[in-house]
């Protein structure tokens, strides 16, 4: 892609920027975490007022979203944010990177707010299943109301992921840079406190 760069002398592209780089890898884990919805092309995420939806999914599903703020002494940043999503399926889903200090170790989270707990069931079923979302980790552990954890490579790099249903909500956090399941551990379980909290207001 042209975009973002410059020519050098002799007609060479100019190599990408730092940022440049870090927005082109965002851009594939967005695909790649949207394949649990893409899977069920039926699944319509609406925005019921209730526990979860209590004034819209959009709003449920950031106020689900991590933030540097939320791992006091880490060395954290948010790289991008990306709230109120449409999918194609008329839902709305909302996504955050963060990084490392030093970017060697990247976590990508997104949220969809589904209007049935049977709808977010479903989506994590067809998750579990596809071969393309990684490999199942045995006795991982568990988060939520139910949940899976998956060993992946993403291009050269390990990643290791924690899926899980809280009500209506499902979440998928990915540590890339690490196929260590205690990477992700931490993690989960501040999303998985977030979802608690938001589903008893």
């Amino acid at each position: 892609m042209a975009s973002g760069t410059s020519a050098q002398r002799g007609g060479d592209p100019a190599p990408p920027s730092a940022n440049e780089t870090t927005r082109r890898r965002y851009v594939l884990r967005l695909g790649l975490a949207g394949l649990g919805l893409a899977l069920i092309p039926a699944l319509k995420i609406g925005a019921e007022r209730s526990g979860l939806l209590s004034g819209s999914a959009a709003t449920a599903a950031n106020a689900l979203l991590l933030a540097p703020a939320d791992f006091a002494g880490a060395d954290l940043r948010e790289v991008q944010r990306l709230g109120q999503r449409e999918t194609r399926d008329g839902g709305q889903t909302a996504q955050v990177l963060l990084a490392s200090g030093d970017a060697r170790v990247e976590i990508f989270q997104s949220v969809a707010v589904f209007p049935s707990e049977g709808a977010a069931r479903a989506a994590l079923q067809a998750i579990r299943q596809a071969r393309e979302a990684g490999q199942v980790v045995p006795g991982a552990p568990s988060f939520g109301d139910e949940s899976v954890v998956l060993r992946s490579t993403q291009g050269t790099r390990d990643s290791i992921s924690a899926v899980f249903r809280q009500d209506r909500a499902l979440l998928r956090i990915t540590v890339t840079g690490t196929a260590e399941v205690s990477a992700v551990e931490r993690y989960a379980q501040k999303a998985e406190e977030k979802a608690r909290q938001r589903e008893q207001r």
